[in-house]
């Protein structure tokens, strides 16, 4: 009985906080929206010659600014956490990813134990350069653990761990330790029927685990265990979600990669003009899109094809 009643008393704690939760969000839209500032960001607004009479509210990226500069420091620890997380993954998704990694970092300041916050900052620590070395111990912490982290997240994080080891690090027998870590949480990969049934995610996250592996494969000049295990990473994604899924990127990455290896450039820039297609509607990709423009630049510059190749250089600036 008094664990029943401890349960209720949480779930009632968790609904109240669910509930102010919201309520600051609506307050805070409704503020924004109708202009409704302080005085110190309506002095900003004409500091940047913003401010009109047409000009009736803030767009998204600035709402959340607001909200963390002036919202957050009053509203209680409870609450505020969960604040912290959403608008993490709203800056993630507008591509801010140190406005990201600062939210997610003052989550886990006051839930440390969050696998689902940890999951967060590594996906952003993971994806810059200057940041991937010091991922790797939050990384271990996360996999020794994960708590309740779904099985395709947590795939998906130490794939991009595995990623950063390979690409950033320089550090292939890391990157491989990493991969085989991700590739033990799917025994049943073996048995294709095994993982058509899987849900869509752990069939995503897995397809990304072959693509990976086949980028290792390519780094190590196994040429043709790459080229196996990216059809079947193909296979998987094409199956579940069609040949337009932007997910096929990261398999096309690989199949670049061995093309560029092998010396066969034609069919390389072909295969990074066809990332580039998928990925044209991704705003928060364009640091992907500028990297792919670069290694297109590169593949003209090995066809002695300098004009192209200064277009390309060009795009990736852009």
């Amino acid at each position: 009985r008094e664990q029943a009643r401890q349960q209720q008393l949480a779930a009632e704690i968790a609904r109240r906080q669910a509930e102010q939760t919201l309520a600051i969000l609506v307050d805070l839209f409704i503020s924004a929206g109708s202009g409704n500032l302080s005085g110190r960001w309506r002095a900003r607004d004409l500091q940047a010659g913003t401010a009109s009479p047409t000009r009736s509210g803030l767009s998204v990226r600035e709402v959340i600014d607001l909200a963390v500069e002036e919202r957050l420091p009053d509203i209680e620890p409870a609450i505020r956490a969960p604040l912290h997380e959403a608008f993490a993954e709203v800056y993630a998704s507008l591509g801010q990813a140190d406005a990201a990694i600062r939210q997610f970092r003052a989550a886990l300041a006051l839930k440390p134990a969050d696998p689902a916050l940890r999951a967060g900052l590594l996906k952003q620590l993971l994806q810059r350069a200057a940041s991937a070395a010091e991922a790797m111990p939050e990384l271990q912490l996360l996999m020794a653990t994960p708590g309740t982290l779904p099985r395709a997240e947590l795939a998906a994080v130490i794939e991009r761990g595995a990623d950063a080891q390979r690409r950033t690090l320089k550090n292939l027998p890391a990157a491989r330790a990493l991969l085989d870590r991700a590739l033990a949480l799917y025994p049943e990969r073996q048995r294709p029927d095994a993982v058509a049934a899987l849900p869509d995610t752990d069939q995503v996250a897995l397809a990304h685990l072959y693509a990976q592996q086949g980028r290792i494969a390519v780094a190590e000049a196994h040429f043709d265990d790459a080229a196996a295990v990216l059809d079947r990473a193909d296979a998987i994604l094409i199956a579940l979600l069609g040949p337009d899924s932007e997910h096929r990127s990261r398999v096309l990455e690989g199949r670049a990669l061995l093309h560029d290896a092998t010396r066969d450039y034609p069919t390389a820039l072909a295969i990074r003009r066809e990332q580039l297609r998928l990925l044209a509607h991704r705003r928060e990709q364009q640091s992907l899109q500028a990297a792919i423009w670069f290694q297109i630049g590169m593949t003209h510059r090995q066809l002695n094809e300098l004009a192209a190749s200064r277009a390309a250089y060009e795009r990736a600036l852009q």
